[in-house]
């Protein structure tokens, strides 16, 4: 008891330890998101304070020009006025006229006395040569250079990437930028220690069970001891002993530890109210949700439908192909020997392209013409359906391991369920409950699928095919299921005031305690419904129950599925029935 006790003792201050491990690391992250803002806010006023003294210098530099303009302009005048000519001015010019009026009234036409001409005043400038002097419109000399000693030459420009400088504008991004990196470390650093506390609280979880079935199993065995020392010693109270011999005999451990449990779920302030699926691996979902955020989960290091080495085939364009296909399901040979012949080739050169592993866009083209074609599931002939599986095999021999091939492998799965012919051959199955069987029935038992042709292929015996099938189907769950849109809030999305902040998406670590718990459970329910599909799938095509359920094992453990999913897995894999 003492020992159990100290190893009890011993995981629940390990398990607190790691606790407050991930409570410094969750409190070191969310301290450099705020110098994180707090960073971008300094450049935000930075820039804004850039904009400004530019502003300012450039209203100064139009100031100064504008204060050298009217400079000008009065060195123009007082040039023009020391070579300027007499002229009359405007109450001379009415005198005039008013002195010519009267004497023509008065019949006189004595001519009058005009006024004497002053030097000063505007000079005629069309007598002088052209070039002369200063410029007209700017004061400048005419050929339009200004002199040195102008303002204008010595007054700087209004640089923007100078007042940066001053204002220490890049070394604030620099900053900033620091900073968001320091988010993702900080990040990384509490997810790793999430991932520690998840193993230390299943090692935790393990022991305390351990520890407590061993401590039942001696209350149990000191009872049937004090028992059989009562019953030697006291032959009075015999009866008394053998009834509690035959309770004390009944006794499950196992049974009254899963009572406790179930009973402890039910009470939320239980050890394990969050209910069945409590022992899954937190840090594993939230990895896998990361890496979907970020485009990376399921899809290998470059995988393109078509690359450039690939060459380009005139006679085999998607046309061509698609014709061909169609040429499988509506040619009807009778045994005509020229159709059979002409369809021979079109299958032979179908099989070679889908079989070649650099015709990748071939094989896409071919798998999509394929599928457009599920609405005439039923073949015409024998040799029709014959040609249609080795098109089958072929595309499935081509086919590698990348996010392309994978997909085409997957197509081809699912649509070699679906083209079928009619065995004519085969007797009708007699209904169990004595009555005749419908025809539908009866045409149904009888079909036989193209997938029958495709149990012993060698890609089935690929894990690393399985594997990556799996993360594709899981990408492409999370992908139309949305998991982090359910958590996004309005308070959450990041308002960067900055040119040169960027736009974050809604990240594992933006999530509180209980949303990264239903986040995860939202990710083990989609790996534990695509686990299923494909583990079914492979007993369809021969694999086995052997390798299925070591399949099941080892992608649930790579996932870190809850115990309770992983049985259910293999229990049903286990309980199916193989078919016929």
């Amino acid at each position: 008891a003492e020992h159990t006790a100290e190893r009890a003792y011993h995981r629940e201050t390990a398990l607190k330890d790691m606790q407050y491990k991930a409570n410094d690391c969750e409190a070191a992250l969310q301290y450099c998101k705020l110098q994180a803002d707090r960073r971008w806010g300094m450049v935000h006023q930075a820039e804004e304070t850039v904009t400004k003294i530019v502003e300012s210098r450039m209203l100064e530099r139009s100031q100064a020009r504008e204060r050298l303009r009217m400079a000008d302009l009065q060195a123009q005048q007082s040039e023009m006025d020391k070579h300027s000519v007499a002229f009359a001015t405007e109450s001379e010019i009415w005198d005039i006229v008013n002195a010519a009026t009267k004497s023509m009234e008065d019949g006189d036409f004595t001519p009058l006395d005009l006024p004497a001409a002053p030097m000063a005043g505007v000079m005629d400038q069309s007598g002088r040569p052209e070039g002369s002097g200063v410029n007209a419109q700017n004061g400048s000399p005419p050929d339009g250079r200004t002199t040195p000693e102008s303002p204008s030459n010595s007054m700087p420009m209004a640089s923007r990437a100078e007042v940066e400088q001053e204002c220490n504008l890049p070394g604030l991004r620099s900053a900033a930028l620091a900073a968001d990196q320091a988010v993702e470390d900080a990040a990384q650093t509490l997810l790793n220690c999430l991932s520690t506390l998840d193993t230390t609280r299943r090692s935790a979880r393990v022991a305390g069970e351990a520890s407590l079935l061993s401590a039942c199993n001696s209350q149990a065995e000191s009872l049937q001891r004090m028992a059989q020392v009562e019953r030697r010693s006291i032959e009075e109270r015999l009866a008394n002993l053998e009834q509690l011999e035959k309770v004390v005999a009944e006794i499950d451990v196992r049974q009254d530890l899963n009572m406790y449990i179930r009973a402890d779920k039910k009470e939320r302030g239980g050890s394990t109210w969050m209910g069945e699926y409590d022992d899954g691996g937190i840090a594993s979902a939230l990895a896998v949700l990361s890496s979907h955020v970020e485009g990376s989960t399921g899809m290998g290091p470059g995988s393109p439908t078509s690359t450039w080495a690939e060459e380009i085939d005139e006679e085999a364009s998607p046309e061509m192909l698609e014709d061909a296909i169609s040429e499988i399901f509506d040619t009807e040979l009778n045994g005509n020997d020229d159709k059979s012949n002409a369809f021979e080739k079109t299958i032979e050169k179908l099989c070679r392209i889908a079989s070649e592993k650099k015709n990748k866009s071939k094989r896409s083209t071919l798998c999509y013409a394929l599928n457009a074609k599920r609405t005439s599931a039923e073949m015409m002939g024998g040799k029709n359906f014959e040609g249609l599986c080795r098109v089958f095999d072929a595309i499935l021999t081509g086919c590698d391991h990348e996010a392309g091939g994978v997909a085409n492998a997957k197509m081809c799965m699912m649509l070699s369920q679906t083209f079928y012919i009619i065995d004519e051959d085969n007797p009708e199955t007699p209904p169990s409950n004595g009555e005749p069987a419908s025809p539908s029935a009866t045409q149904r038992s009888n079909r036989i699928y193209v997938q029958t042709k495709l149990i012993a292929h060698a890609l089935w015996g690929e894990d690393d095919f399985w594997d990556q099938a799996l993360n594709q189907c899981v990408t492409e769950s999370l992908t139309h299921s949305g998991v982090m849109q359910n958590f996004d809030r309005a308070d959450r999305r990041n308002s960067n005031r900055s040119e040169w902040a960027q736009t974050r998406k809604l990240r594992w670590f933006d999530l509180t305690h209980a949303e990264r718990s239903e986040a995860a459970s939202q990710v083990h329910a989609v790996v534990f419904a695509q686990l299923g599909a494909l583990a079914h799938s492979m007993m369809e095509f021969g694999c086995g129950i052997k390798r299925s359920c070591s399949f099941v094992r080892r992608m649930s453990v790579r996932n870190q599925l809850p115990i309770s999913q992983r049985t259910m897995l293999l229990q049903h894999l286990i309980g199916r029935k193989p078919e016929k």
